[in-house]
């Protein structure tokens, strides 16, 4: 609390704002007046002389001065009013009568005039906080409450137990019980609002706020206001009760919403609900949660994240010592509120509670809050000692983590280059399957693992970066720099980090932000990239996703840092074991699968396979000395033949076509381990070899150490909280690619039944609906007729249950179609809409529904709505036990409704992830293969490559299918045909990015025995 101004600076203060109020309202108008004279705006009349002379010009400066004299002067005069009625203006009669509380003031002119006027009719003003009358108020606000303080004899003495002066709110010098009651360390989030609220009065915000501001911070700055910087010292007027988090941890169930939970913690109205979300709101926003998102929209929380939430605080309980009569709470003053003096009581002396340092378990591996238990002050009345304090053991705490965000999605590169992965062997996988081969349901862990691949904009931000190190790479040729690194944010805005100054410009669409720094802003489309970045090749392919970046000196968040560890050489990474394997296998897993970095070899030591995730290019060494033969063996003639070159700049001027393969090393060494010669063979970096270790070295090109709250990168002045991935999620990657590249198994040809002269003719299921999934995803009826729907999602609910009539659960279905927990009214719409629609296209009939009406979880879909698949199916499987020109009938109209990939044009989440497109594609090249065989049967050439054709719509480059074509061109003596075929098979391999390039054995076979005939 402020303390009253002495009488001679009341006196001061007064006397200048009098001579500061009578020189603005008196001299300064008459000396305007004296020089310029009174305007007279009958005689600034244009017309005479076609423009304005110096008197003219004299006079309307004087008018527009006089204006805002006019103004200043009704200031003046409303706020002396304003002060004479709240009784400003005289001596109270009674000292015990509460202040005046004058309406607060704000850093306006309006604002500055009317401290002004206050200090001039009462001698001063304490602005909360402040430390006394800054009259120009730079650290108040317009919520802040301005108090007079007013003049008191020192001998004015006030009965009160709790030894706090009724009138200022000043401790007497007798009692001298200080104001702070409490402290409490920041954690970097904690605002005034969120303390108050788990201090369990909303109302002592403006009281913490009176408490803090100017205090020191640990940047050495004051604190005027806002979010408390992490480790300030934060001084509270009630104690905080023994044990509380000042924040707790609230799991997201379905149905939650931000201002919900608020109204869960709040009971004073809406007010106060509305301050505890912006609570919420303002330490969350922003967060990376545990599946990888990143918390930006305020309307959107998914069901499983866990926000942090103001504390509910416990009801303190008084220390009472024996025999002691019982203790009268004493009710902590607010800014606007005098304290009424309860009845004294009489009690014996207590020592007062000591103050243990209790660690709280943070709600995420990046924060850390350290909660202090109250130290009480309590009133003595009476000269006896208190007694001997009394030791309290305290436990040590653990020493926590180094933290990471584990979570796939958090790691972008990875997860681009592993749905890039997941795409290709499954193209491959179905490419080499048969007319028997038969799809394998996935796992539900495979299913959340493509779900969470797919559901992130990686791929696109892959993308970004990868076309900025080709523009930046194409513009650094022959001025010597590299890049050392990229930031990019949430919007887009790529800023790349150069190894040392440059002298150059940046490239066009680039700024410079300094000399080591170009920045590529949000607002830039991708696609203006490519013209130049098609020039240069990557220069970066050991580029890794470190994490997410802060600076080390100001905190400001800088967004996602890579890093190319092939330009830095050497990666030491500086922590305990169990913090540092997380972070490396990530690493690991990165260069396995990154979709910039194709040509990247990888060797591991000590680490799980399961970090290759497959990759043919990446391979375990037995020891240091085995991963450096590797190394070399990869590497070759590249240190020689670049004679002292960086590969950053080879690879940017794409010399001879050459690649420049790197090798990345990573280690997870032993104590034993003898590491003194990698420095030496990674000195300078940019030669084609990186190593990452698990222990610091000194001359390394980069160090990471561990602490508590990041990972301090030194070299480039940030700290990271890097991307980890613990085993569990490597495995669940691991099997995920792993199903996608085995072959599908091939179900038994069932016995063939006793031929029957007298045949069935095949008749087509009768359907009044037909949902069309082989190409463009739509719903027609019988008649051809297209079905309008209002809502989007419903035709995707209409998709879903015709593929899952086994299990159509109202559940399943959200649970499909959005990536978060949506209100039971949006389902109901989307459901209503979609019985709606097919009602008003064909009338269901009496008593029924086209999607059933139920009060239990099941979501039926009526028979009569079928898709062609369904239809596609019935054909192919009545086909088999035909001649060939009976199947040519049946087979040929389910195979003219192929017209593109399943579910073509669409964003649908669920069908690639539980297996439906791989299921209908293999549907769709099985029975366009068996059509294509029976038209070979009969001699029909033309129809061989029609039904191809519609197979290879849904899959270009399929064996059985360009198998049949080579076949068909042979037929025909056409041996060009042949040898054009495999090239087009040839060039479908080699557009796969992340294929190995190698064409089937069996059709190397088939074209080598028609090409010999």
């Amino acid at each position: 609390m402020n303390r009253p101004p002495s009488r001679l600076a009341a006196a001061l203060s007064r006397t200048g704002a009098f001579v500061v109020l009578s020189g603005v309202l008196i001299g300064l108008p008459l000396a305007v007046v004296r020089l310029v004279g009174l305007p007279r705006p009958g005689s600034w009349s244009l017309a005479a002389a076609g423009r304005l002379d110096e008197r003219v010009i004299a006079e309307i400066g004087g008018a527009v001065f006089l204006l805002l004299w006019a103004w200043f002067a009704c200031t003046v005069v409303v706020e002396v009013a304003r002060v004479v009625r709240s009784g400003g203006g005289r001596r109270r009669r009674s000292p015990h009568a509460a202040p005046p509380v004058l309406p607060p003031t704000s850093p306006t002119p309006a604002g500055w005039v009317r401290r002004l006027v206050r200090v001039a009719l009462v001698s001063s003003v304490a602005v909360a906080g402040t430390g006394g009358g800054r009259w120009f108020g730079t650290t108040a606000t317009a919520a802040e409450t301005i108090r007079i303080e007013w003049q008191l004899p020192t001998d004015t003495t006030l009965p009160n137990s709790s030894g706090v002066d009724i009138v200022t709110g000043n401790t007497p010098p007798a009692a001298e019980p200080a104001t702070e009651i409490d402290t409490v360390e920041a954690d970097g989030r904690t605002t005034p609002y969120s303390l108050a609220v788990s201090l369990g009065d909303p109302g002592l915000r403006d009281r913490v706020i009176e408490l803090n501001r100017g205090s020191a911070t640990p940047d050495g700055t004051t604190w005027n206001g806002g979010v408390f910087p992490q480790g300030m010292l934060i001084r509270l007027p009630v104690p905080l009760p023994s044990g509380a988090a000042l924040w707790a941890e609230h799991d997201v169930v379905r149905g939650d919403s931000v201002y919900g939970i608020a109204g869960a913690l709040c009971d004073n109205g809406l007010a106060c609900v509305g301050e505890v979300a912006d609570a919420i709101l303002e330490r969350n926003l922003g967060r990376t949660m545990d599946d990888g998102r990143v918390f930006h929209d305020p309307s959107l929380i998914v069901v499983g994240w866990s926000l942090d939430v103001p504390a509910a605080a416990a009801t303190p309980v008084p220390v009472e010592a024996e025999g002691d009569a019982p203790r009268t709470d004493v009710t902590p003053a607010t800014d606007d509120t005098a304290i009424s003096a309860p009845p004294m009581v009489d009690r014996a002396p207590t020592a007062e509670a000591p103050v243990i340092a209790t660690p709280v378990t943070a709600t995420s591996p990046i924060e850390s809050i350290v909660t202090v238990a109250p130290t009480v002050p309590v009133p003595v009345t009476s000269p006896v000692a208190p007694p001997p304090p009394v030791d309290v053991p305290t436990a040590a705490p653990a020493t926590p983590r180094a933290p990471f965000s584990s979570g796939l999605g958090a790691a972008v590169l990875l997860c681009a280059g592993a749905l890039g992965l997941v795409e290709s062997r499954r193209r491959h996988q179905l490419r080499r399957a048969g007319t028997r081969a038969v799809p394998v349901a996935p796992t539900p862990q495979s299913v959340a693992a493509e779900r969470l691949l797919r559901s992130l904009d990686t791929t696109e931000r892959a993308v970004r970066l990868d076309l900025v190190l080709r523009c930046v790479g194409h513009h650094l040729i022959g001025s010597g720099n590299h890049v050392h690194g990229l930031l990019c944010d949430d919007h887009g805005a790529v800023t790349v980090v150069l190894d040392r100054p440059s002298p150059c410009s940046p490239p066009d669409r680039f700024m410079r932000l300094d000399d080591m720094r170009w920045q590529l802003g949000a607002d830039v489309d991708t696609v203006d990239l490519a013209d130049r970045a098609r020039l240069a090749g990557q220069p970066c392919p050991t580029l890794v996703h470190l994490g997410t970046a802060r600076d080390t000196v100001t905190g400001a968040p800088l967004g996602d840092l890579f890093v190319d560890l092939e330009a830095f050489g050497l990666l030491c990474i500086d922590g305990r074991p169990e913090d540092v394997e997380p972070v490396v296998s990530a690493l690991a897993a990165s260069l396995a699968a990154s979709p910039v970095g194709e040509t990247v070899r990888v060797v591991t030591l000590g680490l799980d396979p399961a970090v290759h995730l497959g990759n043919l290019s990446a391979e375990s060494a037995d020891s240091l000395d085995d991963a450096l033969d590797r190394a070399a063996a990869t590497l070759g003639s590249i240190p020689t033949v670049t004679a002292g070159r960086r590969t950053f700049e080879l690879r940017s001027r794409g010399t001879g076509g050459e690649a420049w393969e790197p090798v990345v090393v990573l280690a997870a060494l032993a104590t034993a381990d003898d590491a003194s010669d990698l420095v030496a063979l990674t000195r300078g970096g940019g030669r084609g070899l990186a190593v990452v270790v698990d222990r610091p070295l000194g001359g390394a090109g980069l160090t990471m150490r561990a602490a508590s709250d990041g990972w301090a990168i030194d070299a480039l002045g940030v700290t990271v909280v890097p991307v980890g991935l613990e085993r569990q999620q490597l495995h669940a990657l691991h099997d995920l690619l792993d199903a996608a590249e085995r072959p599908l198994p091939v179900a038994d040809r069932p016995t063939d039944p006793p031929r029957s002269d007298a045949r069935q003719p095949f008749v087509e299921p009768t359907w009044a609906f037909m949902v069309r999934l082989l190409g463009q995803v739509s719903a027609v009826t019988s008649t051809g007729e297209r079905v309008e729907f209002e809502r989007g999602k419903s035709l995707e609910l209409l998709a879903w249950l015709s593929l899952h009539r086994d299990h159509p659960t109202r559940s399943a279905a959200r649970a499909a179609l959005w990536d978060f927990e949506v209100r039971d009214a949006t389902f109901a719409n989307i459901v209503s809409d979609a019985r709606r629609s097919l009602a008003r296209a064909v009338s269901p009939g009496e008593g029924e529904e086209w999607i059933e009406r139920t009060l239990t979880d099941h979501l039926p879909l009526h028979p009569l709505v079928v898709t062609d698949a369904d239809l596609l199916r019935a054909r192919l499987e009545a086909s088999r036990l035909l001649d060939p020109l009976d199947a040519i009938d049946v087979l040929r109209p389910g195979v003219a409704a192929i017209s593109d990939l399943p579910f073509a044009g669409t964003d649908f989440a669920w069908p690639d992830a539980e297996g439906s497109t791989t299921a209908l594609t293999l549907l769709a090249t099985s029975a366009a293969t068996e059509l294509a065989q029976h038209h070979l049967a009969v001699g029909d050439i033309d129809g061989v490559f029609w039904a191809t054709g519609q197979g290879l719509r849904v899959l270009s480059g399929h064996e059985e299918l360009i198998a049949l074509r080579m076949r068909a061109f042979a037929l025909r003596g056409d041996l060009a045909g042949v040898r054009r075929e495999w090239e087009v098979y040839e060039r479908s391999l080699q557009a796969d990015s992340w294929s190995i390039g190698e064409p089937s054995p069996k059709l190397v076979a088939v074209r080598r025995e028609l090409l010999s005939r």
